[in-house]
């Protein structure tokens, strides 16, 4: 499976959430990292996991030029994750829709799933990785379902 990063459709493709700090001091959360690659990799990862053979497409390859294997490609419809601290932990409120597209490039069958999940977990103490546990878990627990 040659996976491609995912179209990130969020209306807000800048921001990933926002963090309320315990005296209400609120941060923008913004990726350092483009989501639609993250994602990809999040999707690799999960695939991998299950059994497939699957790899990031290589640079400057589109998904027409694919004639061997599957391809994946996609669109991120949603991905948000807010932590609001409290006395004593963090709440993560994390969800995602992401559309995922499965071609076979020699027979032209596809096959669409849509991977929707949420996510919330409590932490004591906040931090950066934080986001990134929640995002592959979000992906992950979502490919789950949709995938054996």
């Amino acid at each position: 499976m040659i996976v491609f990063p995912l179209r990130d459709a969020r209306p807000e493709p800048k921001r990933l959430g926002h963090r309320v700090h315990l005296f209400g001091t609120i941060d923008t959360l913004e990726p350092a990292f483009s989501v639609g690659e993250r994602v990809a990799q999040l999707l690799v990862s999960s695939l991998r996991q299950r059994g497939y053979d699957a790899q990031m497409a290589s640079a400057g390859t589109s998904p027409e030029e694919v004639t061997e294997g599957k391809v994946v490609t996609g669109t991120i419809q949603t991905l948000r994750v807010d932590a609001t601290s409290h006395l004593g932990y963090t709440q993560i409120e994390a969800d995602s829709i992401v559309n995922i597209e499965i071609r076979d490039p020699k027979t032209g069958v596809k096959t669409d799933f849509k991977i929707v999940d949420e996510n919330s977990p409590k932490v004591v103490f906040f931090r950066p990785e934080v986001l990134e546990e929640t995002l592959r878990d979000l992906i992950s627990d979502g490919m789950k379902r949709v995938l054996p």
